[in-house]
């Protein structure tokens, strides 16, 4: 098969004279539409073409997994979140678990939506902030001090 050879792109896939995919890696980026532009793929075949396909997929799963892990380790149990529902509808809540993949957040009007953390706009809310001026009426209610870290 006859491939012509693409200078290496970091984190893009490039074709070799073997035909073989690699992770190029070069200090000077080009544009998103000329970095493509160097991968020809009217002359790859099916099979290749399939390969290149899985091997696109499991990188933006890979891409993907990185930026809701990032974005989880941000959110904290406990703080005000905000994020746009069906409709462009604005729910704001406060964030009650953390799951592996997806935040529980317990919104204004007493729904609980499982959210993407990259999803979330953090409100700088925390319930601890206002833990101090929680008042019962029969004094059962015991406030605790807010923590330095959350």
């Amino acid at each position: 098969m006859a491939v012509r050879e693409n200078k290496p792109i970091r984190g893009h896939l490039v074709v070799c004279r073997s035909g073989d995919w690699h992770g190029g890696v070069n200090d000077q980026q080009e544009s998103g539409a000329e970095q493509m532009r160097q991968i020809d793929i009217d002359s790859l075949d099916e099979a290749t073409l399939i390969e290149l396909n899985a091997r696109i997929v499991e990188r933006l799963q890979y891409l993907h997994h990185q930026r809701t892990t990032a974005a989880l380790q941000e959110i904290r149990v406990g703080s005000g979140v905000e994020f746009e529902g069906p409709g462009g509808v604005l729910v704001r809540g406060v964030v009650i678990r953390r799951n592996k993949k997806t935040v529980t957040v317990h919104a204004d009007d007493n729904r609980q939506w499982n959210v993407s953390p990259t999803l979330l706009k953090p409100t700088g809310v925390h319930v601890l902030d206002t833990a101090g001026q929680i008042q019962s009426d029969d004094g059962k209610v015991v406030s605790f001090p807010k923590p330095e870290r959350r």
